[in-house]
């Protein structure tokens, strides 16, 4: 059980009202997947106002947590009481909660409708809003994109999202930062400023308010960016100020410029998220250069500030593209162990992606390791038996065993095999350019 503690070093009483405690703790971790220790009390109130749960549930957990004790239910049969007030609803039932305590085993009778939707329309918005929530976390932006745009849709809910700005808002940032993601920024920065409209949260709609302004910079929508910026400047903190100065520089052509203040910020900014930024922008801003070790170092001290999945493709992405610039010398040999790390932790998710795994196996073939590559490109291709990537690696892969045998020990016909199944299921309109690379391939095979 999670106990609260003692503030400002004073001693606090263990009583009834302290196992309440735990018991809220516990429906709070339940409901937004996140310890109450790991949040402020301002941000515990915006986790819960984000999930999908009825608002009397919601006020529950709220009470049972609160910091003062005074405040909090008197007595589990009370805490009991307030839950059965939404008895005539619908109830979700929590299974696999083990309440110690004597002082809580009435409350048991009442766990069962921990999580109750207020109808059946609440339920099912519940549990499409709470997947989309837990689709963020895989990092697909795509997804991210194509299954909001769909619960946005959903006229069965449009009710619900009237209802809930705070919900329609995360669905919608969402949506945008997938857009931006993918560079579509345009797109992206319609989405964020429709969310940031829904916004009642200070810090959400700070974090929107510089996403907005980033987007609309990089679609080329400098003035209106700079309209934007004169709206919300008073509100952004000033190292976010000195990152989106960073951006008009690169806009303007004035590179040398922006990658001075982007070591400036580096020096003295403390926010995580700018300094990330920094990182992944200065080595993005000196793509196509020569600087190749100066990019290495901007990558590598990104890892510092990595928190999701999402941002270790991004860094595997730089690392590759350098990689494959530079073609010879130590910095190759760096980045390519570095690519191999990200892609493994990547490859490590639960969840990983259909791209991320692929990319995986192209990293392996960078590094040699086309065994392995060709074991991770038959699982995909068992899983996903129509999409032509898988088979077009796959021939790339077995091309590269093959050249590590002697000659006379040499077939090709795995690489003519997996080389004609990704032609059965490639289309014209992809483009994809290592198609070309491998239909070259397969004509010198079969000369």
């Amino acid at each position: 059980m999670i106990r609260n503690r003692a503030c400002d070093g004073q001693a606090v009483l263990l009583d009834a009202r302290s196992d309440i405690y735990s018991l809220g703790a516990t429906f709070f971790y339940v409901a937004t997947g996140i310890h109450p220790r790991d949040c402020s009390s301002e941000e515990q109130a915006r986790a819960l106002k984000e999930t999908a749960y009825a608002s009397s549930l919601l006020r529950v957990i709220q009470k049972a947590m609160s910091r003062k004790p005074e405040k909090r239910y008197a007595s589990a049969g009370q805490m009991r009481k307030a839950l059965e007030r939404g008895r005539n609803r619908i109830w979700r039932i929590c299974r696999g909660l083990a309440v110690s305590g004597i002082a809580l085993a009435v409350i048991l009778g009442a766990a069962a409708g921990m999580l109750h939707i207020r109808n059946k329309k609440e339920e099912a918005f519940a549990a499409a809003y709470m997947e989309y929530v837990d689709l963020r976390a895989s990092g697909d932006t795509q997804a991210w994109i194509k299954e909001g745009i769909a619960l946005l849709n959903r006229t069965e809910f449009a009710a619900q999202f009237g209802e809930k700005p705070a919900q329609k808002a995360v669905v919608l940032e969402g949506i945008a930062d997938g857009y931006y993601e993918e560079g579509s920024y345009e797109e992206a920065s319609g989405y964020y400023e429709e969310a940031l409209s829904l916004r009642t949260d200070p810090a959400k709609e700070t974090e929107d308010a510089r996403d907005l302004i980033l987007a609309l910079i990089r679609s080329g929508e400098a003035e209106e960016a700079q309209r934007k910026l004169e709206i919300y400047q008073a509100a952004l903190p000033s190292d976010t100020l000195s990152y989106v100065e960073v951006e008009f520089l690169v806009q303007e052509g004035r590179r040398e410029e922006a990658l001075e203040q982007i070591d400036s910020l580096l020096c003295t900014a403390e926010d995580r998220e700018i300094c990330l930024r920094c990182c992944l922008y200065g080595a993005e801003c000196l793509e196509g250069t020569e600087e190749y070790g100066k990019r290495l170092a901007y990558l590598e001290r990104a890892e510092q500030y990595v928190d999701t999945v999402l941002v270790y493709r991004r860094i595997g992405d730089g690392y590759l593209k350098l990689a494959q610039e530079e073609t010879d010398g130590e910095v190759r040999e760096k980045a390519l162990d570095s690519t191999v790390r990200c892609y493994e932790r990547l490859y490590a998710q639960a969840n990983a992606g259909y791209v991320d795994r692929l990319n995986y196996a192209v990293v392996l073939q960078l590094k040699e390791k086309y065994q392995e590559a060709r074991e991770v490109l038959e699982q995909l291709i068992r899983e996903f038996p129509e999409d032509y990537r898988a088979y077009r690696e796959a021939a790339f892969a077995c091309y590269g065993l093959e050249l590590k045998k002697a000659a006379q020990y040499r077939s090709w016909t795995p690489v003519l095999y997996y080389g004609g199944l990704a032609f059965q299921y490639y289309k014209e309109e992809f483009g994809d350019e290592q198609m070309v690379r491998l239909e070259e391939l397969l004509g010198q095979l079969s000369a």
